[in-house]
């Protein structure tokens, strides 16, 4: 925005200048992300794993935030309990396991015996 109303009034930002902007409005959304930490509205288990370590995933130099790991995060999109209180499904629990747990992304992660085998490889993979 700030750089489309730059170049409306004819002039062009040095990149100093453009770099300058990015970082402040950097700052700007990591305290936004702060304080939505803080005050949550996402699963305890969610805001447990990403506020102690928010800093350093956002100067981290690999990976990215995929369509599934927000899909987690959130626990929107494929989780019963989301789809149920949209309407999307019938009921909350899990269609891959008999257990009758509610389907969301802790059992998912930690708990449904049909995701056994990935989780045992992903653990094996990042300890």
């Amino acid at each position: 925005m700030w750089r489309k109303e730059a170049l409306a009034r004819g002039t062009r930002p040095a990149p100093r200048e453009i770099e300058a902007c990015r970082s402040e409005l950097r700052q700007v959304a990591v305290g936004v992300w702060e304080d939505r930490l803080r005050r949550p509205s996402a699963g305890p288990a969610t805001i447990e794993a990403v506020r102690p370590v928010l800093h350093d995933w956002i100067r981290r130099s690999h990976g990215t935030l995929t369509f599934r790991l927000t899909q987690v995060l959130t626990g929107h999109g494929c989780f019963g309990r989301y789809l149920c209180r949209l309407g999307r499904e019938a009921t909350s629990g899990c269609h891959h396991c008999d257990t009758g747990d509610e389907d969301m992304a802790l059992h998912t992660l930690q708990e449904c015996p049909a995701w056994t085998e990935q989780r045992r490889e992903l653990v094996a993979h990042i300890g």
